[in-house]
């Protein structure tokens, strides 16, 4: 209670953080799976950064289409990041769709 809504948004990325390393590092003793773990990174920790950044902008701001406009911006930025820098491909994805309806 003494940090209100933003401690609660530290607490939730923590515990989400250690979850998802407990689940990948059990996954793995389980299933050996390939991945680029700096991409994993970089990927996280930008969505932490965002998370970080849109919860003060949203607390201080009382109308809802700017907070919608915000948020579409910040998201079509995360989009437009992620495909600029290859953290993900879409043509991986694509061809990962294609090949399981054959």
């Amino acid at each position: 209670p003494k940090y209100g809504a933003f401690g609660a948004v530290l607490a939730t990325i923590s515990a989400s953080s250690l979850q998802i390393i407990m689940n990948i590092y059990i996954g793995n003793k389980l299933c050996k799976i390939e991945y680029n773990l700096i991409r994993t990174i970089k990927i996280f920790l930008l969505i932490t950064f965002i998370i970080l950044l849109i919860y003060p902008i949203m607390f201080f701001i009382d109308s809802y289409i700017i907070k919608f406009i915000i948020k579409l911006i910040i998201i079509s930025l995360y989009i437009l990041y992620i495909i600029y820098f290859k953290l993900i491909s879409i043509y991986e994805i694509y061809n990962d769709i294609a090949s399981r309806h054959k």
